[in-house]
């Protein structure tokens, strides 16, 4: 999976997850701090689940809990897609 479509993943889970319909994830957002963006650590930890479960890889939840923007949070994703030969 490439990176659009990681974004475009992230973007989804997270209007689904906070109840945002109106929450975008626009390219300029995404190297602001989740707090920011108001995805607070429940939110990102559902976020989180649904992304693995979705993608089927593993990623220990307290590597993606320390990333503090959605950039950070992409680029763990997607080392870890590539590694599984997913993207």
């Amino acid at each position: 999976m490439d990176r659009a479509a990681l974004t475009e993943r992230l973007r989804f889970h997270a209007q689904r997850i906070t109840g945002d319909a109106e929450a975008e994830l626009t390219d300029a957002a995404l190297g602001r701090p989740f707090e920011e963006l108001g995805i607070d650590s429940l939110h990102l930890t559902e976020i989180t689940a649904a992304m693995l479960t979705e993608l089927d890889v593993y990623v220990p939840m307290a590597t993606l809990a320390r990333t503090r923007t959605p950039r950070e949070f992409l680029e763990v994703l997607q080392a870890e897609v590539t590694k599984a030969g997913l993207g």
